[in-house]
């Protein structure tokens, strides 16, 4: 079943190859406008962030395009969605799928073996995604509602 499992990876339109690092994405970026900023962390978590802050123009939003640093790939697709929309704020471009799409790419045997994989439960189509702390926040919130729930049943 491992082999038939796939990730999510933000793809370049032009030339169709994956963008795996923020080594990939900077050149992609700079040409439409946007320079990198170096990565940071939260001191809540681990989990570092690259940020891209478009130049071409003095907008102040709080839509700043971000995607967890080094890799970008195996990420949840509302991660990829929020991350294509703040590109597009600044850009408006007609259709975003010119310059990135999102498409599934199989699991790599050396680089995604030490990644902890969760099933996308919005989607039975076998997608993976990379379980950041994030995502782990969440299941924890959503289990424990889950569980107040049953005990406040048990309890009628």
């Amino acid at each position: 079943m491992r082999e038939n499992m796939k990730k999510l990876a933000l793809w370049d339109t032009r030339t169709f190859n994956p963008i795996i690092t923020h080594d990939d994405l900077d050149s992609i970026m700079a040409t439409k406008g946007f320079i990198s900023h170096p990565p940071y962390s939260f001191a809540t978590t681990h989990l570092a962030w690259k940020e891209y802050v478009y130049y071409a123009e003095a907008v102040k939003s709080n839509s700043k395009p971000r995607l967890p640093y080094p890799r970008i790939d195996g990420l949840h697709i509302y991660t990829y969605r929020a991350f294509i929309d703040a590109v597009n704020f600044y850009l408006e471009m007609g259709d975003i799928s010119d310059l990135f799409h999102v498409r599934g790419m199989p699991l790599h045997h050396i680089n995604d073996r030490n990644s902890r994989w969760v099933l996308m439960q919005e989607d039975a189509g076998g997608f993976l995604f990379t379980e950041t702390e994030h995502w782990i926040k969440r299941r924890r919130t959503f289990t424990n509602r889950i569980s107040r729930i049953a005990m406040s049943q048990t309890q009628w």
